[in-house]
């Protein structure tokens, strides 16, 4: 992906993943916030004690943070965690899909971290909807694919959140992913934790 903005930023609220648990699932969430400095605010944020939740990665049009190991289980939607992992968008789930397209870029980036966890966890690169998520069940012994929260939410019933939204360009991400997955354009470079800025 080149040269782009890359900090550790710890998350608050975490969880351990249980010894033997299968990394299932991919969770894509909306941050609500918008603007180059997006994924270092949500990370920020996350390090609050107030915040309750976390997610794995924050991705914005011009920067990626990561703000938990893979191995720690984030606190992102109930009752997937313990099978997920999670990256956050800068943008928000009201938008259209015109207005997402303005942030393409998000989007790519998203789909570069995506591409790189169904490498290296054998996760099928498959957007799943509710009812596909209930099949597996919360904690299936194999890997399922790629969600939203808004799905999580639908097969649960546990959260009211529908981000990334109705707007969201679900086909734009996924032809992304199989890009860079057809291309093994996929580094760890991406993903690795890092003490500042590059």
């Amino acid at each position: 992906m080149g040269q782009e903005s890359r900090e550790f930023l710890p998350a608050a609220r975490r969880g351990r993943r249980a010894s033997g648990s299968t990394i299932a699932f991919i969770v894509v969430h909306s941050m609500e916030w918008e603007g180059n400095r997006a994924a270092a605010q949500t990370g920020k944020w996350f390090q609050r004690a107030e915040s309750l939740g976390s997610t794995h990665l924050g991705v914005d049009d011009v920067s990626t943070h990561r703000y938990l190991e893979d191995e720690v289980e984030a606190r992102g939607c109930r009752p997937i965690n313990p099978s997920a992992l999670h990256i956050e968008q800068a943008g928000f789930a009201a938008w259209d899909r015109d207005r997402w397209l303005e942030h393409e870029a998000t989007i790519v980036r998203c789909a570069h971290a995506v591409a790189t966890w169904c490498l290296s966890y054998d996760i099928p690169p498959r957007w799943l909807l509710p009812h596909d998520l209930q099949v597996g069940g919360p904690r299936p012994r194999r890997q399922q694919g790629i969600t939203s929260h808004a799905n999580v939410a639908g097969a649960w019933g546990l959260s009211d959140h529908w981000d990334p939204g109705l707007g969201y360009p679900v086909d734009v991400l996924m032809a992304h992913v199989m890009g860079f997955i057809r291309r093994a354009d996929v580094g760890r470079a991406g993903l690795e934790p890092a003490t500042g800025g590059l």
